[in-house]
């Protein structure tokens, strides 16, 4: 097991973070261009995307009070859902500077003569964490994306099935909801009216020959 000393900046960064979480991050001028630099929808290295109307419709909000950026109906549902987005926005932060860091550290490398193998293994080394911790801010998105899905899902009347089906979705760069969502709330529907139909039709006559019983018992009674 490889053991490293824990560096006592790193550290004091890290907690200082925790005293105020409601503050917003402070950057210094370098860091704050890096980690606000624009990249294309499809690296998924953006902020939170908005909740898709569809969905944001199936709420008690409706369709005549969505925007473009919907929010949650009920109170405590919105608080949460805005401490979701703000969670995965400073891992979208870090995927940024990781992403930066990636291409320093890349370029730094190319400068290393041909001799310093030294050097070429340590930028390696930093590469590879540098690896490994992007695939564990790319988690930690995923679980924002997945924890924002359920408080959304949680204020729509669906059945059990249909809410873990809608949740366990590939999630998608840009995306909350995954495209198909929207068909799979189609199918829902209309597995729901195909039911319904089938109930009325085999219901029905029986509650029919229940009132025909009931009808004789009574004229029975009443001579």
């Amino acid at each position: 097991m490889v053991s490293l000393p824990a560096a006592d900046d790193s550290c004091q960064l890290l907690r200082k973070t925790w005293e105020a979480p409601g503050k917003p991050c402070q950057f210094n001028a370098g860091c704050r261009k890096l980690a606000r630099a624009s990249y294309p929808q499809q690296t998924g290295l953006g902020d939170m995307p908005p909740v898709e109307r569809e969905i944001a419709a199936l709420t008690s909000a409706g369709p005549p009070r969505l925007t473009a950026d919907p929010h949650c109906p009920r109170r405590e549902c919105d608080r949460t859902d805005r401490l979701v987005c703000k969670a995965y926005n400073a891992s979208a932060r870090a995927a940024r500077s990781g992403n930066a860091l990636v291409v320093l550290l890349a370029a730094v490398r190319k400068t290393v003569g041909a001799g310093d193998q030294d050097t070429k293994d340590l930028m390696d080394t930093a590469l590879s964490a540098l690896a490994q911790m992007t695939r564990d801010v790319g988690s930690a998105m995923s679980s924002a994306i997945l924890a924002r899905k359920q408080i959304w899902l949680a204020q729509i009347a669906l059945l059990e099935g249909v809410r873990g089906e809608l949740i366990n979705m590939p999630v998608l760069p840009a995306k909350v909801f995954h495209p198909d969502s929207q068909y799979v709330l189609v199918k829902a529907q209309e597995s729901v009216r195909a039911r319904e139909g089938v109930k009325g039709h085999f219901i029905h006559p029986q509650l029919e020959r229940v009132m025909e019983n009931l009808h004789v018992v009574t004229f029975l009674v009443y001579l």
